[in-house]
């Protein structure tokens, strides 16, 4: 019946079971598929198989997606089936990303880094061209900020949340999402400017 299901079409040559992501309808989420609720939003993250350049079709049944609970301070060791991750507990940058099978090392230096530069007086027009980086006025960094931390383990996905201070005053929140049993890590960066009147 209308509003029952949902289609979900995937338009590439192979097949699919990436995670992805639903806006849940009030107390409903899809039926028969693995599904754990996005901390902080009404969405919900969902494995689902997807056929080759078609559509798979999910119905929505009553019921509340299964939550995980938040833990305060730095996360320590992230293990997943693909990595193992380390953060910077200070301020939450993410300092270590191993391949679990070889011990690869994938970073080279703090990733997950928000900075703000300036390049007043160096560059006409920033908007269309940008000053090499060696020549750009470093206003900030969240690296030279105490982060505040929550991390939600579930049995699909680690989310970890660091908020920490920002230029002017703003605030910082990254969000680094780990999947137990697929080798994608999403980064998500959101900053809260505050208004001052004039």
């Amino acid at each position: 019946s209308p509003g029952d299901s949902i289609a979900v079409f995937n338009p590439l040559n192979w097949k699919r079971d990436d995670p992805v992501v639903f806006a849940l309808p009030p107390g409903r989420h899809p039926a028969g598929v693995d599904c754990e609720a996005r901390p902080g939003t009404d969405d919900a993250v969902c494995f689902l198989a997807q056929p080759a350049t078609g559509i798979a079709t999910v119905n929505w049944t009553s019921g509340l997606v299964k939550a995980t609970k938040p833990t305060a301070g730095p996360p320590g060791e992230i293990a997943t089936r693909y990595y193992i991750a380390h953060f910077d507990p200070e301020n939450g940058s993410l300092i270590s990303l191993r391949d679990r099978r070889s011990g690869k090392e994938y970073l080279g230096g703090p990733a997950n880094v928000v900075q703000a530069e300036n390049v007043a007086g160096i560059v006409k027009d920033p908007t269309n061209w940008m000053a090499p980086r060696p020549l750009r006025k470093l206003e900030d960094s969240t690296a030279a900020h105490k982060a505040d931390w929550q991390v939600f383990r579930g049995p699909l996905a680690t989310t970890v949340i660091a908020r920490t201070g920002f230029v002017g005053g703003s605030r910082v929140q990254r969000t680094v999402t780990f999947y137990e049993n697929y080798p994608r890590i999403d980064f998500a960066v959101e900053r809260a400017v505050v208004q001052h009147r004039l």
